[in-house]
């Protein structure tokens, strides 16, 4: 299957207009065949921003005020937990590394002591939170 990058790019005025917009967005793709979907478009389903003189004229819509402290807060924590995760090696890269190593018989042992010294009977078996330690101690061999 060969994978198509996609960017989408949004631009608001406020947070009501970004939620206006990604509903928008959802709605036309769910239910558009892949064939139908165009290469290329910019859509614009909110007005252009009027001057500042006349926004000021004009009462907050009423509703749910949306909280973007807490918004950026929580995009803020799921980055960390992204990046995080990804300075975590994986399974098939500690293998990787460790076959790497291991084509020197002599460094073999030394893997095996490694593996020992992290209580796990083979790679697949190192704790998550133990694999950073484990890698870097991988690569000193």
């Amino acid at each position: 299957m060969n994978l198509v990058p996609i960017q989408i790019t949004l631009q608001a005025a406020n947070a009501a207009d970004v939620q206006q917009l990604v509903h928008d967005l959802a709605g036309t793709l769910s239910g558009m065949a892949a064939y139908r979907i165009p290469e290329e478009t910019v859509v614009s389903t909110v007005e252009k921003p009027k001057s500042r003189q006349q926004k000021s004229d004009k009462k907050e819509p009423e509703g749910k005020p949306i909280d973007v402290e807490a918004i950026e807060k929580e995009l803020e924590q799921e980055a960390t937990a992204d990046q995080n995760s990804d300075e975590i090696p994986t399974v098939v890269e500690l293998r990787a590394k460790a076959q790497e190593i291991g084509k020197d018989a002599k460094k073999k042992p030394a893997i095996k002591a490694l593996l020992d010294k992290y209580d796990s009977p083979n790679i697949s078996e190192v704790p998550e939170g133990k694999r950073i330690a484990f890698m870097a101690e991988l690569e000193k061999l």
